[in-house]
C-alpha cells in the first residue's frame, strides 16, 4: 500500500476514534432544536404552504416505509403523491427506489428515466439507474450513467464508489483505482467516516488485483 493511502487510512481511523466526542460536543446526540422537532400546525399556514407541508409529511411517511422494507405501503404513498404532483422528479426517483428494492427492474428503470426526463440534472436518478444496470449485468451502460451523475456533481462520492466498483468488474483497474482514490479523499475531507472506510476497503481490493498492495 502506498504511503498516501496509509496516511488516508490513518486519518480515517483517527477520526473514528474521535468522532463520538465530536458528535457529542456538537449536539448530534441531543434532542433536535424546537424549530426542527415538529412541523408548524397546518391551520397556521396558507393553502399553498399547507399543500407543501402535507407533501413533506407524506414523503416522510413513504421514506419510513421504504427504510422499514414495507414496500407495498411505500409504493402506494409515492404513487398517490405522483398523482398530485406529476411533474415532481423526486417522487419518480423515490418510486424507482421502491420498485428496484422489489426487483421490478423494468418498472424501476421507467421511473428513474421519467425522473431524468423531468430533471435532466438529477444526479441521484442517474446513479440509481446505473446501479440497476449494474445489477442487470449491463456494465458499460452503468459506467456511462455513473459518469453522467459525476458530470452533474463531481463530488458525488456514492457515484464515484459505484463507478470504481464497476470499472474493477470490467478489469479497468487503473481507472477504478483513480476514481476510488478521489472518492476516499472527499469522504475523509467531509468526515464521512464509515463511507471513507467502505471506499478504502474497495480501493485496497482493487489495488491488490493490480498488484500494488
Amino acid at each position: 500500500m502506498s504511503e498516501s493511502m496509509s496516511n488516508l487510512r490513518s486519518r480515517v481511523y483517527s477520526s473514528l476514534i474521535l468522532s463520538p466526542l465530536v458528535l457529542l460536543a456538537n449536539g448530534f446526540w441531543g434532542s433536535p432544536p424546537p424549530s426542527l422537532a415538529q412541523d408548524i400546525p397546518l391551520a397556521q399556514l396558507q393553502p399553498q404552504q399547507q399543500r407543501q407541508q402535507q407533501r413533506r409529511q407524506r414523503l416522510r411517511e413513504g421514506n419510513e416505509h421504504l427504510v422499514n422494507q414495507d414496500y407495498e405501503a411505500a409504493e402506494a404513498i409515492f404513487r398517490e403523491l405522483i398523482e398530485d404532483y406529476p411533474q415532481d422528479s423526486l417522487l419518480r426517483y423515490k418510486l424507482g427506489d421502491v420498485l428496484s428494492a422489489q426487483y421490478r427492474y423494468e418498472e424501476a428503470s421507467q421511473a428513474y428515466q421519467e425522473a431524468i426526463r423531468l430533471n435532466e440534472d438529477h444526479a441521484l436518478a442517474y446513479n440509481a439507474l446505473g446501479n440497476l444496470r449494474s445489477n442487470q449485468g449491463r456494465l458499460d451502460e452503468a459506467v456511462s450513467l455513473y459518469e453522467r451523475a459525476l458530470e452533474i456533481n463531481d463530488r458525488y462520492v456514492e457515484a464515484m464508489q459505484n463507478l470504481g466498483r464497476v470499472l474493477a468488474e470490467l478489469e479497468r483497474f487503473a481507472a477504478a483505482s483513480q476514481v476510488l482514490s478521489q472518492a476516499l479523499e472527499i469522504a475523509v475531507e467531509r468526515d464521512e467516516l464509515w463511507k471513507a472506510l467502505e471506499v478504502a476497503k474497495l480501493l485496497e481490493q482493487v489495488n491488490a488485483r493490480r498488484g500494488l498492495v
